[in-house]
């Protein structure tokens, strides 16, 4: 079972560098593990300019089909939290991304070589039978939740069961922590298939939530726009409405923009 929780606030960069240090140490680990979406980080990336010796950053597409990803695709990096210098980099990482939700962390006690494998295998889908393939972007906290939510009990377990906690900052400066209660920390095993295939209700979604975020930026929205209590309220909702128009079959813009409209307080504009 999936339990969702909101930890204590974090004001600042430092603050959430403790949390996460006080998320391993409660596990009896002495590292932290993050899921970088090289896309939305910084040029002068500190993880390129710090030596990281016992576990080298692990470019998640390497090697895979979308090997021309590599460079702005997701990259694994294992911090050791005693290492001074990997210590510093956890707080410069931090502040890299504060006010951004890009970083995605894990509570992980799995060898690095292993856990590397089995999160490059969940991003690796297929789906209409092995005829379409692409990457699923579970690494993006934004959609994190709704994605792991969506993936059908077998994968959704084995995936989640790769950490005890897997946590991140939301679109309203909220700390989360997610687990699944029957998989959390479980440890490591193969996958039950070759590969992950993907079912249509799952495209659905995934699609829907990345038009969601499509209007959002194209309109400028704000949760008070929609008349929702917070971003991630708001974000939630414009999905269902995405759903909503995608049951109709409202293929054109236009229906599709109107159809939205109706769906949203008329102040939205």
């Amino acid at each position: 079972m999936i339990e969702l929780s909101s930890l204590p606030p974090v004001a600042t960069p430092e603050a959430w560098e403790a949390q996460l240090r006080a998320r391993a140490t409660h596990y009896g680990l002495e590292h932290i593990d993050l899921l970088i979406d090289q896309a939305s980080a910084p040029r002068q990336a500190v993880w390129k300019r710090r030596p990281l010796p016992l576990n080298p950053p692990q470019a998640l597409l390497k090697g895979t089909l979308h090997h021309d990803a590599t460079s702005t695709g997701p990259l694994l990096l294992r911090l050791e939290l005693e290492a001074d210098t990997q210590s510093k980099a956890l707080l410069a990482i931090a502040q890299s991304f504060q006010r951004r939700p890009k970083l995605l962390v894990l509570i992980s006690d799995w060898d690095f070589a292993q856990l590397t494998e089995h999160l490059r295998y969940y991003l690796l889908a297929q789906w209409d039978g092995g005829m379409k393939k692409g990457v699923l972007r579970y690494y993006d906290p934004r959609v994190f939740q709704p994605v792991v939510r969506q993936l059908d009990t077998p994968d959704r377990q084995h995936l989640l069961g790769a950490g005890h906690e897997w946590l991140w900052i939301d679109r309203d400066g909220q700390s989360m922590a997610l687990r699944d209660s029957e998989s959390a920390g479980n440890p490591w095993r193969l996958p039950r298939a070759d590969a992950l295939m993907l079912r249509q209700v799952d495209i659905d979604l995934m699609s829907a939530w990345h038009q969601a975020e499509l209007y959002r930026q194209e309109h400028f929205l704000t949760a008070k726009d929609t008349g929702q209590p917070s971003e991630e309220a708001m974000m939630a909702r414009l999905a269902q409405i995405q759903l909503a128009a995608d049951r109709e079959q409202l293929l054109s813009q236009p229906q599709r923009q109107a159809f939205i409209r109706q769906q949203l307080p008329a102040s939205q504009g």
